[in-house]
């Protein structure tokens, strides 16, 4: 199970951009590998976690990290900070037959410069928990 494709898939849901949409004026969602284009991109990684948990082996315990790519600051800072709020709402969220019962903030959201077209990045990194539905 991804957790990055579920929470990608999520975001697209709940609006936040296109799932591996090449729009120019929409933001892309993305899992995995960040494209080139469009410049408005979110990118979803699986970065690793402690794997299934407690002794029925029926909680996910598993590590993302979202990458926000934009020409403007303003506009990867705030797409940022949307995510942030989102997943940081209490109530469940499901998605590609998982239950996310908790997205848990490792580092906050993180200016880690531009890429080489002069685009401003920031990253989020999240541990998360989930079951299946």
């Amino acid at each position: 199970m991804s957790a990055a494709l579920s929470i990608a898939k999520l975001l697209a849901a709940q609006g936040y951009g296109v799932f591996a949409g090449s729009s120019k004026t929409q933001w892309s969602i993305n899992v995995g590998e960040e494209p080139d284009t469009p410049d408005k991109t979110i990118t979803v990684y699986d970065t690793g976690g402690a794997g299934q948990d407690t002794d029925e082996m029926d909680i996910d315990d598993k590590n993302i990290q979202i990458r926000v790519r934009a020409h403007l600051r303003s506009d990867a800072s705030e797409k940022i900070s949307a995510i942030r709020a989102y997943l940081a709402t209490k109530q469940n969220k499901e998605s590609e037959g998982r239950r996310f019962f908790s997205c848990i903030v490792q580092s906050d959201a993180a200016e880690i410069g531009k890429d080489d077209k002069k685009r401003f990045i920031f990253t989020i990194n999240y541990r998360t928990l989930s079951n299946e539905v």
